[in-house]
């Protein structure tokens, strides 16, 4: 599980929280930095337990997208470190949107 800043725990994604208007910081959020969670570590247990108990890998992508006309919508995307990762383990990725104030 990873601790997003709004306090939810969530099995891989950040998503659904405004992380302010840049696109460094939504790409922090996602782990392409610092700041974010690392797996990395991780991949080969990821792979060990998905093969032994029949398991799938998914990063799942919920948004709640504002219908605020005023506001702006989210950038959705994925550095190479993240697709090197899912590509890794075997994931796919799952995006849900919808429509309402978040």
């Amino acid at each position: 599980m990873i601790t997003c800043p709004s306090g939810d725990a969530h099995a891989g994604c950040y998503s659904g929280h405004s992380f302010g208007g840049s696109r460094r910081r939504k790409a922090e959020a996602l782990g392409s930095a610092p700041r974010g969670a690392t797996l990395g570590p991780y991949a080969d247990r990821i792979i060990e337990a998905k093969q032994a108990l029949g398991l799938e890998a998914i990063l799942e992508v919920v948004l709640t997208i504002t219908t605020d006309e005023t506001k702006s919508t989210p950038a959705i995307g994925f550095d190479s470190n993240v697709i090197d990762f899912l590509h890794r383990v075997g994931a796919s990725i799952d995006v849900d949107t919808y429509r309402g104030e978040s």
